[in-house]
C-alpha cells in the first residue's frame, strides 16, 4: 500500500466479507465503509497494522482519492472501446485499474473545473460513466478481491481529463 499512501490516497475500512458486517458476502455491501466519518476533515485513517488486522478478518480497504484527481469508472464493454479510441486520438495513457466488473481510468481534473461526485454521468462523448472525484469518493483498489493494475503512474504524471469525458450539459 506504500504507493497509495505516498500518492496521498487515504485508507478507510470497508465491510468486505467481514463476518460481523457482511455475513452473506454480498458484493455491493462489501464495498461499503464499515465506519462513518471517512470523508470528514478530522478523519483519522487506520494504520498499516490496523489495515492488516482488518483484512485478516475478511474486511476490505477502500482508498479516498486525493483532491484534484478523478477516476472514470466504466463497466461497459462498448464504453471501453470508446474510451480506448479517445485515449489513442488524444495520445494519452491513463493508469488503468481492473475491477471485477470493468476498469478505472485515473486523470487530473482540469484547472477551474468543479465536478460533482454524483454517481452516473453522461459525458460529452455520450458515454455514461461513474465519476469518482478526489476528496469526495473512494475506491476499492488492488490487490483487494482480485483487482489489479494493467498500468500504474504516479499522480503527478496523470493526463488531464479530456473534454470528451467532461459532463454533458
Amino acid at each position: 500500500y506504500s504507493d497509495y499512501l505516498s500518492e496521498g490516497f487515504i485508507p478507510l475500512l470497508c465491510k468486505g466479507y467481514h463476518p460481523k458486517y457482511n455475513q452473506k458476502k454480498d458484493y455491493k455491501i462489501a464495498k461499503e465503509p464499515a465506519f462513518s466519518g471517512w470523508n470528514s476533515s478530522g478523519y483519522n485513517p487506520p494504520s498499516l497494522e490496523e489495515i492488516s488486522n482488518w483484512e485478516k478478518t475478511g474486511g476490505w480497504v477502500g482508498w479516498r482519492i486525493p483532491e484534484g484527481y478523478i477516476v472514470i469508472d466504466n463497466e461497459n464493454k462498448v464504453g471501453t472501446i470508446l474510451l480506448n479510441g479517445i485515449f489513442e486520438r488524444r495520445g494519452i495513457e491513463p493508469p488503468i485499474h481492473r475491477t471485477n466488473k470493468g476498469h478505472h481510468d485515473l486523470f487530473k481534473i482540469p484547472d477551474g473545473v468543479n465536478l460533482s461526485a454524483g454517481s452516473e454521468v453522461y459525458t460529452q462523448c455520450g458515454l455514461k460513466v461513474t465519476y469518482r472525484v478526489g476528496g469526495k469518493n473512494y475506491l476499492i483498489l488492488a490487490p483487494t478481491n482480485g483487482r489489479f493494475w494493467t498500468r500504474w503512474a504516479p499522480l503527478e504524471k496523470l493526463p488531464v481529463l479530456p473534454n470528451d469525458l467532461l459532463p454533458y450539459d
